[in-house]
């Protein structure tokens, strides 16, 4: 299952098989399969963002709050060099 979640049109196209026995009309079941197929599609691959290293993302905010604040830029005057003519 894993592997059809990751190719939703394969998906769909396994499921349009016995939605079109539910329905009664295939142009109904493919709509509803690739509307189930992405969903899920979608719903496996966030599932794989949020579960993955939760512990590097802590990592990183504790190195940039252990970081002392940069000193601001030097303030430049912006003068056009005077042109002779």
């Amino acid at each position: 299952m894993k592997q059809l979640v990751r190719k939703p049109f394969f998906l769909a196209l396994l499921l349009s098989i016995p939605l079109w026995v539910v329905f009664n009309n295939y142009i109904v079941a493919i709509i509803v399969a690739l509307l189930v197929a992405f969903l899920l599609s979608m719903c496996h691959s966030l599932f794989l963002l949020s579960k993955g290293k939760p512990g590097k993302q802590a990592h990183t905010t504790d190195q940039d709050e252990s970081q002392a604040p940069q000193p601001p830029l030097e303030k430049r005057s912006l003068t056009l060099p005077d042109q002779d003519s």
